[in-house]
């Protein structure tokens, strides 16, 4: 079978699609079949690691030029390709399998149009409070663009069922199917044995607004015997710059900037608790990997996080009623450490089996013609 998979990142950008799109290539490319991948990208890469085809489009060519672009590019691939397989080029994608007549699977990890309305100051709420708005004509726009084409889609595959409940308010005729992802921890990196230690504070995301890092941040005041690494990349950096020298923590908050993903497991491992401060999460895969890799987990309560976050159980979740610190005092006991540590790695070993997604996700695939 011959499978074209679009994506908006890849590495080296990070985010769930950038990790996961790879996996499912490599794994397609495994069982026999032949794989593309179409991805936006700030530059050229060699990418003869890989063990499938990869073509990049500039993504900082002028934006409707370069929708334009994809959209021919993605035509001209699936005419040679029996499914299209999308991740996050929503709108360029059905496009282009309308006029190649090719079947099209999405894989849809949170709303993209309530994305980019916060991006853009266009709506200052939740994802929730988004989705029954009274819409001005921005927004329905932006809805519209990443939303409308889904009714010509196969399937939709999302990676919770909190999710899943969203994208069938937007359509209930859509098929939607909850595949969760896992994990493939690299096998030649060891896991961190030593958790005596407690110092070090790890977050890896974009650096957007609902993350809301500047929180994390701010702990540090109260926290004065913490540092934080903050991994990623984004339109906030240079507010939260601004926040860590206002606040004297220059020598306790580090940007490290865009790594890659074998980079951010090591970085896990140097590090003694995982901090996810978002105010929106579909099912955030870097949780995943934090308790895989044995580090104790503080998580926001919102979207598909208590799907893996159990409180009190896997994890800490952070709601109205407590705050980073407080929790982060409560983890100062050895005993609520391990307990925590244990108890999420027996569950995303259950759980989040990698061949388990493979073959959920490949059959759902194979099975659209």
């Amino acid at each position: 079978m011959k499978i074209l998979i679009t994506s908006g990142i890849f590495p080296p950008d990070i985010g769930g699609p950038a990790s996961y799109v790879p996996k499912i290539a490599t794994e397609l490319s495994k069982r026999g079949h032949k794989v593309t991948v179409l991805c936006l990208s700030e530059q050229d890469f060699d990418d003869s690691k890989f063990n499938f085809d990869v073509i990049r489009i500039n993504r900082r060519i002028f934006l409707p030029v370069r929708i334009l672009l994809t959209i021919i590019k993605i035509i001209s691939l699936s005419v040679k390709s029996d499914l299209i397989f999308s991740n996050t080029l929503t709108f360029e994608s059905s496009i282009g399998a309308i006029f190649s007549k090719r079947p099209i699977v999405h894989k849809i990890v949170g709303d993209y149009a309530w994305e980019r309305a916060r991006n853009k100051g266009y709506f200052k709420g939740t994802i929730d409070e988004y989705q029954n708005k009274q819409k001005v004509i921005k927004l329905l726009l932006l809805d519209t663009y990443f939303k409308y084409f889904l009714r010509f889609s196969k399937t939709i595959i999302t990676p919770s069922n909190y999710l899943k409940d969203i994208v069938l308010g937007w359509n209930k005729n859509l098929n939607v199917v909850t595949v969760y992802n896992a994990i493939d921890f690299p096998k030649d990196l060891e896991m961190s044995s030593d958790k005596n230690s407690f110092s070090k504070i790890l977050t890896v995301s974009r650096l957007v607004s609902w993350k809301n890092i500047d929180q994390i941040i701010l702990s540090l005041v109260e926290l004065k015997d913490f540092t934080l690494d903050i991994v990623g990349e984004g339109p906030e950096k240079e507010s939260l710059l601004a926040l860590v020298k206002e606040n004297k923590l220059q020598r306790r908050v580090n940007f490290l900037g865009q790594l890659t993903q074998r980079e951010v497991f090591k970085k896990m491992n140097q590090s003694d608790l995982f901090i996810l401060n978002s105010s929106y999460e579909g099912l955030p895969h870097v949780i995943v990997e934090s308790m895989y890799a044995k580090i104790p987990v503080i998580c926001s309560n919102v979207g598909g996080c208590p799907e893996i976050v159990k409180n009190n159980k896997t994890g800490l979740l952070l709601n109205n009623s407590n705050s980073i610190e407080n929790l982060v005092n409560k983890l100062r006991v050895q005993k609520t450490r391990e307990s925590l540590i244990q108890g999420a790695f027996e569950f995303v070993k259950k759980n989040f089996n990698v061949n388990s997604m493979f073959d959920s996700t490949i059959h759902i695939l194979t099975t659209q013609l």
